[in-house]
């Protein structure tokens, strides 16, 4: 009976050999990284964003602008679409939502931790769980008595 023999090529030998010979590599993939958070270049300007808050979604003035002014909505330069920022418990930005002011673009930047979503940390001793920004802001006028109910349980912002 003749013998039966058992070749084995380990990776970095023989297998691998045609592909080291055409490209010098290898064959082992550089290790994946995530991609880094940046946020989108500001606008000079928030007229865009304000006008979008404002007569778009009726989310008061003084509601819109308390967060545009903190820094946590601005307009980006190039396309001029709302951005939502959410922070760390230091105020660091860890995530950023990019909201288009005229159709529905909608867009998670690259790199954001959603476990910062957009929120606002107030001083108070009451936990409210938002999950909606929108309800967010509805609840940041009430809680401001920039409200009306008009008994069918429906709330408006004036």
């Amino acid at each position: 009976m003749p013998q039966q023999w058992k070749l084995h090529f380990p990776c970095d030998s023989l297998r691998c050999l045609p592909v080291a010979m055409l490209t010098g590599e290898t064959g082992s993939a550089p290790p994946a990284t995530e991609p880094q958070f940046r946020l989108l270049k500001r606008n000079g300007s928030t007229a865009t964003v304000m006008k979008y808050l404002t007569e778009a979604r009726r989310i008061d003035e003084d509601v819109a602008g308390f967060f545009i002014s903190g820094g946590d909505i601005y307009e980006d330069a190039e396309h001029h679409n709302a951005v939502f920022v959410g922070r760390d418990e230091r105020g660091i930005p860890r995530y950023a939502h990019n909201k288009g002011t005229a159709g529905s673009f909608r867009l998670d930047m690259k790199g954001s931790n959603k476990a910062f979503n957009f929120f606002y940390r107030g001083e108070g001793e009451k936990l409210l769980s938002l999950k909606p920004r929108l309800t967010c802001f509805l609840s940041f006028a009430c809680s401001s008595g920039k409200h009306k109910e008009n008994g069918r349980g429906m709330i408006t912002v004036p």
